[in-house]
């Protein structure tokens, strides 16, 4: 309901999360300064609060709907970020990543085109881990060949759980895969969020 989702979003104040301020990417030296980080952190909605790994294409586009409806969108909400529960468990034989075939048949780039009709901004979820938290596709050693699926679907916005054992280096092949794919796709791949990002900055 919108008063469900407007209790979500109180609740993670915006995608309580921290925009990758400033990173040194090795593709062309290109430096992410202060000056040309976000002013604001990211808003909008996630779906893990409200409904954990129980999420589907319909859901989605719902939840798309409304947050154009209700006003939210103009008010500055502009992700709807897809957390644990989009992939399925074991990847392509090539590698790729795939979508749920039950739960969003359409695909990825279909729906990330629904939420862009929108005005919207789409996010995934992933996990630096072999496995996620659902134990589905994690993107450990699979940074690259995510990052263009990522970005051939359209995706504006990654969060990115950290590998357990080390959170800086996952954080770092990150940076630089997201970085080299939106310069080769021409997207806008370069937000990053993890947890406790704070404590990573001097690495």
């Amino acid at each position: 309901s919108i008063r469900h989702i407007s209790r979500a979003l109180y609740r993670v104040c915006g995608l309580l999360s921290v925009f990758l301020a400033t990173a040194v990417l090795s593709m062309d030296s290109t430096v992410l300064t202060l000056d040309s980080a976000p002013r604001r952190p990211p808003m909008g909605f996630n779906t893990w609060n409200s409904y954990g790994g129980n999420i589907n294409e319909k859901l989605i586009k719902n939840l798309a709907d409304q947050m154009v409806s209700t006003g939210l969108h103009e008010a500055g909400y502009t992700y709807l970020n897809l957390d644990d529960g989009w992939a399925e468990k074991e990847r392509a034989a090539d590698g790729s990543i795939i979508p749920s075939r039950l739960t969003f048949p359409s695909g990825m780039k279909a729906l990330g085109d629904y939420i862009h009709s929108k005005g919207l901004l789409f996010g995934v979820y992933t996990s630096e881990n072999p496995q996620t938290c659902m134990g589905r596709a994690g993107s450990y050693a699979h940074e690259l060949q995510d990052a263009q699926s990522y970005c051939d679907w359209g995706v504006d916005y990654v969060k990115a759980r950290p590998r357990s054992q080390s959170p800086a280096v996952s954080l770092r092949e990150w940076e630089v895969s997201l970085f080299i794919r939106s310069v080769t796709v021409g997207l806008g791949c370069r937000s990053i969020t993890v947890g406790q990002g704070w404590t990573h900055g001097p690495q």
